[in-house]
């Protein structure tokens, strides 16, 4: 997984471990898709190549070997998830049909062998024990898991004198030092059913010269199970690889494709063109993407003229400075609070405010000077805000009110929210029961959802779509099942709330938080069972025409599979998410984990009761239940303002 901090188009190593193991192992003309997203680095060819020095030769089996030997041998010839063709020489010929590229199954370190058992004198059986930590589908698809004791079998018979494995597990063994060798993530992108945005979906392959062929089929083959629905893909259905590779030469990919994509319009072929390029660049050295049909360009074969490259967003960027609900001291004065401006009161009603100079924007903040008090404790174990407290943005380390917010923070004093570009916030009393919606800078909020149980902290859709999501959270063990909820009073309207199928909550499960991606095709879930086990989960949205949502998919990725409790979560980039939670007995604290990859954990937060991060793990804040915001410095936490519910847009 890649150390957390800003994005690099170069794929990374496996996970924080294995990427230790890789360093230990070290020290013995560019176009571009034009984006409003954020800016992205090419990769470094010369680090791939010292990557690419690290590939091991596997040896074959040496005469006399025994059983036990053999097995080594094996699995030392297969930990290069290379061609696999010395790996066969320790195979009997009724193994020979041994498909390696079923899965990978990834496991710690250590490999126990139990005693060689042999029923007659020239068959025997070796057994494994080791615990699995992942497996990896032959569509590159990573499926983290606790650590988890396995036990394998290798069935040996003699051949011609010489012990060989005649039966053995499908696909291949790997510990993780030689997965943090050979396995790269490399993101899959897909479009959002809007068109708006290219959304990664994670796979993982060796890094090797047929890195690009895997990237194409992985795209051709379409989204993960959660996505169906969520993401579509530009290439027409039945579109494969023509020739059996893609080939790169002086930074041009040629992507030769069956006959199916010339059912493609000029858009479509432009955004298939996209998605490609978007895939590719991970590959050292891909600066461009020609699509051709039996060596011909697909633009000649149509007879128009390429496409304009689609304005296409890839992990939207929001602002690096949180908001929290705090209390500034009594004679502080926001920029622009005196003066006379005709609009809507506080209370609803039309009148004149006192305000001096223009209209301020919501997003608009002046300086104050601190002032904290101990808060009170909601029925969540979370902070409330005290009566009087103001929504704060803390620039730097200074907490600065927000212009046009007071009638918000009367109304809320916990499970702040603002929408993506900070223009409208949103947030629950302390009943948690009604959630208000601001809309405009000075206006009366609006109770957008109420009278549906205790409420979620809310989540916005990304711009252009008005859709406020929230849970009737239920509670664990007591036979409830969650409700999610979308709220929207958009253009005036009234408010109106649609319920979301999310056909695998069930009676007794609990919402612990819900939160949209930016781009609006996922969601990310804390859920609590009966049982006391606690998933976190994302999951595709379904949508109509319009954005409405309308599902969560009933399969899901699981992240930070190592936590045995969580709290609460929040998206940091399109792949990353930060978890508040545990493992076992230990101190609850963040931890950073791939959607489709692995997980890093975090110095401890004792005390901490919410989570969020900006564009980049370095701007993870952690909200304690005495009402302090933590912010990161490296690797620790330091003290930041007083406040609750530390939140960034998005």
């Amino acid at each position: 997984m890649r150390a957390p901090g800003r994005r690099s188009a170069r794929a990374r190593p496996v996970g924080r471990g294995l990427l230790a193991a890789l360093l230990g192992l070290l020290l013995a003309g560019c176009v571009a898709i034009p984006t409003d997203g954020r800016v992205v680095a090419g990769g470094d060819v010369g680090q791939e190549g010292a990557r690419a020095a690290l590939r091991v030769t596997a040896e074959g089996p040496a005469e006399g070997a025994d059983e036990r030997q053999v097995v080594e041998g094996f699995l030392a010839a297969v930990a290069g998830l290379d061609d696999f063709s010395v790996a066969r020489e320790f195979l009997a010929p009724d193994a020979l049909d041994w498909r390696p590229g079923d899965q990978t199954v990834v496991h710690d370190d250590v490999a126990v062998f139990s005693p060689t058992v042999r029923t007659a004198d020239d068959v025997a059986s070796v057994q494994v024990q080791i615990d699995v930590v992942a497996r990896i589908d032959e569509a590159g698809r990573y499926v983290e898991q606790a650590p988890t004791p396995e036990e394998v079998g290798f069935d040996l018979v003699q051949v011609r004198g010489e012990w060989r494995i005649a039966d053995l597990p499908p696909g291949v063994l790997v510990s993780q030092v030689d997965a943090a060798r050979v396995l790269t993530d490399f993101e899959v992108y897909f479009l959002d059913p809007t068109l708006r945005y290219l959304v990664p979906d994670v796979r993982w392959f060796p890094r090797l010269t047929s890195s690009a062929t895997s990237l194409v089929r992985a795209l051709l083959g379409g989204p993960s199970t959660p996505y169906l629905g969520a993401l579509v893909s530009a290439a027409p259905a039945g579109t494969r690889l023509d020739l059996p590779t893609v080939q790169v030469v002086d930074g041009v990919a040629t992507v030769d494709l069956t006959d199916e994509v010339l059912d493609a319009d000029r858009e479509e072929r432009a955004l298939l063109r996209a998605q490609l390029l978007q895939t590719l660049r991970a590959v050292p050295g891909v600066a461009e993407v020609v699509v051709s049909v039996d060596g011909s360009p697909l633009d000649q074969l149509t007879g128009q003229d390429a496409p304009d490259a689609p304005q296409l967003l890839v992990d939207p960027v929001v602002d690096d400075r949180p908001f929290v609900l705090g209390a500034p001291p009594a004679d502080a004065v926001a920029p622009g609070s005196q003066g006379e401006v005709e609009g809507e009161t506080g209370d609803g009603t039309e009148g004149e405010a006192e305000v001096e100079g223009e209209t301020p924007a919501l997003g608009d903040a002046g300086p104050v000077d601190g002032g904290a008090s101990v808060p009170v404790l909601g029925a969540d174990g979370r902070p409330l805000a005290a009566p009087g407290s103001s929504v704060l943005r803390l620039d730097r380390l200074d907490p600065v009110p927000v212009e046009g917010t007071d009638p918000l923070a009367a109304e809320v004093a916990t499970g702040l929210a603002v929408s993506q570009d900070a223009s409208v916030l949103a947030g629950l009393d302390a009943s948690r029961r009604t959630l208000w919606l601001q809309t405009q800078a000075g206006a009366a909020p609006l109770p957008l959802v109420s009278g549906r149980g205790e409420l979620l902290a809310p989540s916005f859709d990304p711009p252009g779509l008005p859709w406020v999501w929230t849970v009737s959270a239920g509670t664990a063990g007591s036979g409830e099942v969650p409700t999610v909820l979308a709220a929207t009073a958009g253009d005036g309207a009234a408010p109106a709330t649609e319920l979301v199928e999310a056909r695998f909550l069930v009676p007794g499960d609990e919402v612990r938080a819900v939160r949209v991606s930016r781009d609006g095709a996922r969601v990310l879930l804390v859920v609590s069972h009966g049982d006391g086990s606690v998933d976190v989960e994302v999951r595709g949205v379904r949508r109509d025409a319009a954005g409405r949502p309308l599902s969560l998919s009933e399969a899901a990725f699981t992240v930070a599979a190592p936590l045995s409790d969580a709290v609460d979560a929040g998206w940091v980039t399109d792949e990353q998410v930060v978890v508040l939670g545990r493992e076992g007995e230990e101190a609850v604290g963040p931890v950073v984990s791939q959607v489709g990859g692995t997980t890093e954990a975090l110095a401890p937060t004792p005390g901490a009761v919410s989570v969020s991060a900006g564009s980049s793990a370095r701007s993870i804040v952690v909200g304690t239940a005495d009402g302090t915001v933590l912010r990161r410095s490296g690797a620790l936490w330091l003290d930041g303002p007083a406040g609750v519910s530390p939140v960034y847009p998005g």
